[in-house]
């Protein structure tokens, strides 16, 4: 039988099935092609879902990362903040020391002033007690001198 069918025609025949093979092989091809499509659909879209995860994240990063500087600043502000006041507490201390320190030596020379001025009326009242002493003997003195005047007027008189 082979040898009635013309070389031509077999090989016309070869031919055709060569090409239903081929285009057997490209369906093949074609439903392997939309097999990885429709796997690869899945994949495509987690991969999208995961960047645009990670670009939330990175702007949730980037977020954070201003927070922390942002409360960095103001730690640093309120450790100015605190710093400068007990500055003004620590000069305000130092002040009320100074003006206890005076406040010790004005009382301590109010007391000295004070301590004089007794005894400078100690010395004034002494003095006015000498002084009424003093009178006293001269106004005696006196009175016995002019008794004694006295006397001697009238003896002479006599």
């Amino acid at each position: 039988r082979a040898r009635l069918i013309p070389p031509a025609v077999r090989g016309c025949r070869q031919l055709e099935k060569e090409k239903r093979e081929l285009e057997d092989a490209r369906d093949i091809l074609r439903r392997g092609n939309e097999e990885r499509r429709r796997e690869k659909e899945p994949l495509e879209q987690q991969k999208q879902e995961v960047q645009q995860r990670i670009g939330a994240v990175s702007v949730e990063i980037d977020s954070l990362h201003e927070d922390t500087k942002a409360k960095k600043r103001r730690m640093s502000e309120v450790a100015e903040a605190l710093t400068k006041e007990e500055d003004v507490k620590r000069g305000f201390d130092q002040r009320e020391d100074e003006a206890r320190e005076r406040e010790t030596v004005l009382r301590q020379q109010h007391l000295s002033a004070e301590s004089q001025r007794a005894e400078c009326v100690k010395e004034e009242r002494d003095a006015q007690e000498r002084l009424k002493a003093k009178k006293a003997r001269v106004a005696t003195a006196e009175a016995a001198r002019d008794a004694s005047k006295q006397e001697s007027d009238q003896a002479r008189a006599a």
